[in-house]
C-alpha cells in the first residue's frame, strides 16, 4: 500500500528494548509538533488487552492527548500476526498522512518495525488446523 505513494513518505521510527523511554519520548515528539503526529505501537505484547505489566504500555495520563494506535486491540486469547499488524499499520499510516500528519512508529517489536519501515511483505498461508492439533497434543 505505501509503496504505491508517489514519494516515500517522512515517518518517525523510535526502537529499542522495554523502559528506556520510548514512549515518552515519542509524545515530547508529537508534543514538539504541535499534535500533528501520531503515535503507532509496534510492541507484541501491547497490543492486547489486560497486559500492562512488564510491557512498559504508556497510559492515558502518559500520552498527553497524542493520539496512539494499536494498544489493546486484541483479547490474550485471539492469535495476531506480523502479516496482520502491517496490514493494520499500513491503513493506520496512510490515514494518518492523509491528515498531513507524521506517523511515529514506535516500540520494541522489530518485526513489526520493519514490516511498516521496510516493506517486507508475508505470504498469505492459512493456518494448518490439523497440524496444530497434532503439536498440542506433544510434550515440551
Amino acid at each position: 500500500m505505501l509503496k504505491s505513494m508517489p514519494h516515500k513518505p517522512q515517518i518517525i521510527v523510535i526502537c529499542g528494548p522495554t523502559a528506556t523511554g520510548k514512549s515518552d519520548l515519542a509524545v515530547e515528539i508529537a508534543l514538539h509538533l504541535q499534535r500533528k503526529a501520531e503515535v503507532i505501537s509496534a510492541d507484541s505484547r501491547q497490543i492486547y488487552t489486560y497486559l500492562n505489566l512488564g510491557t512498559g504500555k504508556i497510559t492515558p495520563v502518559e500520552m498527553k492527548n497524542v493520539t496512539h494506535h494499536m494498544l489493546d486491540i486484541r483479547t490474550p486469547d485471539q492469535t495476531y500476526s506480523a502479516a496482520q499488524f502491517k496490514k493494520d499499520g499500513e491503513k493506520i499510516i496512510t490515514r494518518i498522512l492523509e491528515q498531513k500528519h507524521v506517523p511515529i512508529i514506535c516500540g520494541g517489536t522489530g518485526q513489526y518495525i520493519d514490516t511498516l519501515a521496510s516493506g517486507i511483505d508475508f505470504p498469505e498461508v492459512t493456518a494448518d488446523e490439523k497440524l496444530r492439533a497434532e503439536l498440542e497434543e506433544k510434550t515440551l
